[in-house]
């Protein structure tokens, strides 16, 4: 923490565990219920995470909507557009096709990117 100026001189910045956790636990906390609204009450113009995507559309289903809609997510998050080639990107879509195939449930994928992106360095950094 906070230096004394008797042992400790340097100010620590660097994020300590129980931040982590903190940051953890808001980000599966509010991309849970940003999910649930957004499949459930706002339409493709005012829906954030989602975008245009349809709520119920897996990656097979619309891949250059998700693609898009990753790419634009990073964008929001963390201020770094991703390239259609790029490796962040792949690691997006494969986070994206993982959890909906795990949990069979499509709107699964979009809350495992939204903690993803939410609980990286460049989002609590930037």
């Amino acid at each position: 923490g906070r230096p004394d100026y008797i042992q400790v001189v340097i100010e620590d910045l660097s994020p300590s565990g129980l931040f982590l956790k903190f940051v953890d636990d808001a980000a599966r906390s509010v991309c849970k219920k940003l999910v649930e609204v957004e499949v459930s009450d706002r339409n493709a113009e005012t829906r954030l995470l989602l975008g245009s995507v349809s709520p119920d559309a897996y990656y097979a289903d619309d891949s250059a909507g998700v693609d898009a809609q990753l790419s634009r997510l990073s964008l929001m998050y963390h201020g770094v557009l991703l390239q259609e080639d790029s490796g962040a990107l792949e690691n997006l879509r494969w986070l994206f096709q993982m959890a909906q195939m795990r949990m069979a449930q499509p709107e699964a994928g979009w809350e495992a990117v939204c903690i993803s992106l939410m609980t990286d360095p460049a989002f609590y950094s930037f």
